[in-house]
């Protein structure tokens, strides 16, 4: 399976994790994709620029830590959350 394959695969699922590199980690476990984490960094980069997943970096409100949330822009209504 493709990195982009893979990704879109684990947005469906609504990753959520600590960082980056265990959202790359948790989507080769799911996915069995053998990608390196600079292939699903460019992958996750060029689906957002789409507009196909959300910026999967967060900080919501109150929070003093980001995290790192992987989902598709359709069938959530995150931004209204984060009031963009």
């Amino acid at each position: 399976m493709d990195a982009r394959t893979a990704v879109l695969a684990a947005a469906k699922a609504r990753l959520v994790v600590d960082s980056a590199e265990e959202g790359f980690a948790e989507i080769r476990a799911r996915t069995a994709c053998s990608a390196s984490d600079a292939a699903l960094a460019d992958a996750v980069a060029a689906l957002v620029r789409e507009r196909l997943l959300r910026d999967p970096v967060r900080l919501l409100p109150g929070r003093l830590q980001c995290f790192w949330c992987l989902e598709s822009v359709a069938g959530t209504d995150m931004d209204m959350n984060r009031g963009t």
